[in-house]
């Protein structure tokens, strides 16, 4: 049995939708079947149209949920209807009885099946063979998808997003980032709040150290050279550049200032996406002062809701904030309960190296 050779591939449906995607695009057979229940029609959809956008074949099949006659009628009329051609079964999503009936169809009938192990990035193809058990191989996946193609898939579409900066912005909010630390220690404001950098401008001599007066006559300088409004670009706009910078080069494709509608007209805004090896990273920055918990209470719930809704389970998500968060403190307790990872301005300086560490990214 040939694995460059294939007619069709069957998919069993789940919430998931990323591992039938790649399964689909990575060896592209004549035919795709996508086996679901009522539950997962709407994922099926998707699936669906992301396949058909791409010029693949895409059929659906319905299933009755936990039925396992059903399952198998509908096995074997798949058998029949493409008799004499290359049948495949992707098992990696749907229900178990859905994953069993496959499974016992594949070896009985002797075709291949296969598992994604979202892991290791890699298919795990099961040839049956007689009195034995099926002989294991695997296969590197090849597919790169973009940001586009992963929320068409999750039932959203891009509206509005930027992926360049203008010079001017950039190396203000890089001087920021970097000095980010020092002038929230060294100035008495309390806290890093919207306001924070107009105050340190128009008030310098009376709330801050002599020691960050280089610092602050920079930033006015700079100031003068980017674009109005400027006021948006202090009070917050400055961080999701600096973000930018920073994370943009551990992606394969990134985007921040983002706009997004889903399926059912709800828009939301996203400071910063990215994606590497396929996975979602969604990250969302903060400025506001330590003591307003409640804010990131709430932002934390949904932050998760909303990355996994764009990007599924697999999606990895970050708080990036300017202000200190305390290693025991309510706000990171929250955030790891829902595996968000926390980046407080301690950070800043090193924010590349702290997130990709975090985040276990390596080249």
């Amino acid at each position: 049995m040939s694995v460059d050779t294939i007619d069709v591939m069957v998919h069993l449906i789940g919430e998931q939708v990323m591992p039938n995607l790649l399964a689909a695009f990575q060896f592209r057979p004549k035919y795709n079947i996508l086996i679901h229940t009522e539950r997962t029609l709407y994922v099926a959809r998707r699936l669906q149209k992301s396949l058909e956008d791409r010029k693949l074949h895409a059929e659906l099949r319905q299933v009755v949920s936990n039925d396992y006659i059903d399952m198998v009628r509908l096995v074997s009329r798949i058998a029949e209807d493409y008799r004499g051609k290359t049948i495949w079964f992707n098992i990696t999503g749907g229900t178990k009885i859905m994953s069993f009936v496959s499974l016992i169809s594949a070896i009985k009938d002797d075709r291949i099946f296969l598992y994604y192990n979202y892991v290791t990035q890699q298919f795990l193809l099961f040839t049956p063979r007689r009195d034995d058990y099926p002989i294991l191989t695997t296969r590197k996946l090849n597919v790169r998808l973009d940001i586009p193609t992963i929320l068409t898939a999750h039932g959203y579409n891009l509206v509005e997003f930027r992926r360049s900066e203008p010079e001017a912005e950039r190396k203000l909010a890089e001087f920021i980032g970097r000095n980010a630390y020092r002038l929230l220690d060294r100035c008495n404001l309390g806290g890093w709040s919207g306001n924070f950098l107009q105050m340190v401008l128009r008030n310098y001599p009376k709330i801050c150290s002599e020691s960050v007066k280089g610092i602050v006559e920079t930033i006015r300088e700079m100031v003068g050279e980017i674009k109005p409004p400027v006021n948006n670009f202090l009070q917050g706009l400055w961080l999701e550049h600096y973000v930018f910078q920073q994370l943009s080069p551990l992606m394969d494709q990134a985007f921040y200032n983002v706009k997004i509608v889903s399926e059912g007209g709800v828009s939301n805004e996203i400071d910063f996406l990215g994606v590497r090896k396929n996975r979602l990273y969604v990250v969302s920055c903060k400025v506001v002062r330590k003591k307003a918990t409640s804010v990131y209470k709430d932002h934390i719930a949904e932050l998760d809701v909303l990355s996994k809704l764009m990007g599924g389970t697999f999606a990895r998500k970050a708080l990036v904030t300017a202000t200190r968060i305390g290693r025991g403190s309510a706000t990171r307790r929250r955030a790891h309960e829902y595996d968000i990872r926390v980046f407080d301005i301690s950070t800043f300086r090193n924010l590349r190296r702290q997130f990709a560490r975090a985040f276990n990214l390596r080249n």
